[in-house]
């Protein structure tokens, strides 16, 4: 393939999601994550972008309204970007998931085929579901691509072929972007 993506994840949430499992559920960004969407959005807007790629939740979609002002380009809502499915421990704070879980928690990365939490989904679903988007898109092109720290990171770490445990090195600070052109980061 020969397109280049502008791979960026949402801005800041709000912050009463500080320390909370979030994953699929749709919150909304903190002041600051909307100063840093504004940010990005003047910052990306420059490109020749073709299409403006996010999932359906309000913290990506807040940021590819913006893009798509300064850029022209055509917003494409896909719910295969969402961040990963974590059942029944979305909401929870992470600590107390920790609690009562434990080092299965650690499951996610040391059994990604099989362990998921609860109602959630395991490693290997979520990155099935993110290539099958990818599998989709046009071969050529610019894409901005507004997601998730964990969508972006299982993302780029299937087309690098890390091993799983190394994806979470792969995370963008909120409001931040990584170019990924013909297999390699820019």
């Amino acid at each position: 393939m020969k397109h280049t993506l502008i791979l960026i994840r949402h801005g800041q949430v709000h912050e009463k999601y500080q320390g909370i499992c979030y994953g699929a559920s749709d919150i909304e960004l903190s002041e600051l994550g909307q100063k840093q969407s504004t940010k990005v959005a003047e910052q990306v807007g420059k490109y020749l972008i073709d299409a403006i790629y996010h999932s359906d939740l309000k913290r990506t979609s807040f940021m590819a309204k913006l893009l798509a002002t300064k850029s022209n380009a055509k917003i494409i809502t896909d719910i295969r970007l969402r961040e990963r499915n974590f059942g029944t421990w979305e909401l929870k704070k992470w600590d107390s998931i920790y609690a009562e879980n434990g080092n299965q928690i650690n499951g996610l990365f040391e059994n990604p085929e099989s362990f998921a939490p609860p109602n959630g989904e395991t490693t290997y679903a979520f990155r099935n579901r993110i290539m099958s988007w990818y599998e989709d898109i046009p071969e050529e092109g610019i894409f901005a691509v507004i997601a998730h720290g964990g969508t972006i990171a299982a993302l780029l770490g299937t087309l690098k072929k890390l091993p799983v445990k190394q994806w979470l090195d792969l995370i963008p600070e909120y409001g931040k972007y990584v170019i990924y052109n013909n297999c390699m980061e820019i």
